[in-house]
């Protein structure tokens, strides 16, 4: 039962109407990814609906639009999970979906490191900062909003059995 989740922050501020949780499908729908497959998915899920008038939600007249989809405008930046790898994975799925504006880092637990996907090493914030105690909020955030969605899908799927299929 994999699931991946997304959480927003605006000006420091978690925005919970926009959180969003992911289940893994896999290509095709044939099962079990490994991490970097899962994100690579679950950003190119995310991504798939371009702007709905561009970065500002202003039609070219400059008389703001209706919103068809929630997450139509692009972040700032997206964090994962994950050291150099994760990161990687994720500027791929961007750039697949031609998105090359957003800022891509992960933030690795071990260390607390924060790595960007084209470099060799990571960036090492003190433990004090403002920035890290943010970033870390965020994975914080979204392991809490995961685990919840897991435990449910989780849950939902052992009520299934062999003998549903049965007339």
């Amino acid at each position: 039962y994999q699931v991946a989740s997304m959480v927003v922050f605006e000006d420091a501020i978690a925005k919970p109407s926009l959180y969003r949780r992911f289940e893994i499908h896999g290509r095709n729908g044939e099962g079990r990814l490994d991490d970097l497959d899962a994100l690579y998915e679950t950003l190119s899920r995310r991504f798939r609906h371009g702007n709905v008038a561009g970065d500002t939600g202003e039609s070219t007249d400059g008389v703001a639009s209706v919103q068809r989809h929630r997450l139509a405008y692009k972040p700032n930046l997206v964090v994962v999970d994950g050291a150099r790898p994760q990161a990687r994975a994720a500027a791929q799925a961007l750039h697949d979906r031609g998105v090359d504006d957003v800022a891509v880092c992960g933030l690795s637990k071990r260390l607390e490191e924060v790595w960007l996907p084209d470099e060799d090493y990571p960036l090492i914030l003190p433990r004090q900062s403002q920035g890290l105690y943010l970033l870390q909020r965020l994975r914080d955030e979204s392991h809490r909003f995961a685990i919840t969605y897991h435990r449910n899908v989780r849950r939902r799927g052992s009520l299934r059995s062999a003998l549903d299929g049965i007339d």
